[in-house]
């Protein structure tokens, strides 16, 4: 497969793995945007997106596309959607992560065919896990005790919540879960753990050493914040609006541990090798090998 080039422009660890990965396929991986990861590379790294993009049989743009629906999701500098995707060479086709209806209208604009290769079950599946093995790793770092008797709260009960409580669970912690949607406290139930309901958070909410948010709302009002205490732990794995406000928590002393992006910074080659796997998938479909 020497002769496939696959172009990679923007992202972090997890991209640069992915390229990686495909490079032991025997692809030709070109690379543009990655100058503030590792100068180790089996792949070519290129000055321009004309060099990345000539005589490529592919693009592969990061998970998520972008994060302020105008710029791709990179490290170091900016690189405009726009001009991405006005220098993709017509014809070929373009596979990103998680991608806004913005970044599809923009893709649009310039006849760009563009694939979410995050729309894929087994992908999240070991996307949501190695979310949960994170947390757990941020948990750690950031308490002074073992998880072992640890009393944490999980908020949602989706995929990343399940996996998240499953892993405290196996070391020992004491895992209650909330969820607004009774079906979802049924199933936590069934699985194991405490459940705790709406109308029971704000009593309860100051008697856990941690808690993990999992639900893209602001689930965590001022009321709830007035009786949290800054000694408790407060890890944020939701994308925005996220389950409480930063601004609100600030000014009750409430520190946000930062979950974003987890399988990207804690196990970047693994996350990097499951989105290998998709795009062969995909590119065996599109009739690339």
């Amino acid at each position: 497969m020497s002769n496939i080039k696959i172009a990679f422009v923007g992202g972090g660890k997890r991209m640069f793995h992915c390229a990686e990965n495909l490079g032991k396929r025997g692809f030709e991986c070109a690379l543009y945007g990655f100058d503030a990861i590792s100068d180790r590379a089996s792949s070519t790294r290129c000055a321009s997106l004309y060099d990345c993009f000539i005589n490529s049989s592919a693009v592969i743009l990061p998970l998520p596309l972008s994060k302020d629906g105008i710029n791709i999701n990179s490290v170091g500098s900016k690189i405009r959607m726009c001009d991405v995707f006005s220098h993709c060479p017509e014809g070929v086709p373009v596979f990103a992560g998680s991608i806004s209806e913005k970044a599809r209208a923009i893709a649009k604009e310039y006849n760009r065919e563009i694939y979410d290769y995050f729309e894929d079950d087994t992908l999240t599946e070991k996307n949501a896990y190695a979310t949960a093995e994170g947390a757990a790793m941020l948990l750690m770092q950031n308490s002074e005790k073992t998880v072992f008797g640890t009393r944490v709260l999980v908020c949602g009960y989706g995929r990343i919540g399940k996996y998240t409580a499953r892993i405290l669970q196996s070391l020992g912690a004491k895992v209650t879960i909330f969820a607004r949607r009774e079906v979802s406290r049924v199933q936590a139930a069934i699985d194991g753990h405490c459940t705790l309901e709406p109308e029971k958070l704000y009593e309860k909410i100051n008697t856990f050493d941690f808690i993990i948010n999992t639900v893209p709302a602001n689930i965590i009002t001022q009321k709830e914040l007035s009786r949290m205490s800054s000694s408790q732990g407060y890890i944020e794995l939701a994308s925005k609006p996220f389950g409480i406000d930063k601004k609100l928590a600030d000014s009750y002393n409430i520190e946000i541990i930062d979950g974003s992006a987890l399988p990207s910074r804690y196990c970047p080659e693994s996350a990097g090798g499951y989105i290998a796997e998709k795009l062969m998938c995909e590119f065996e479909r599109s009739g690339i090998i």
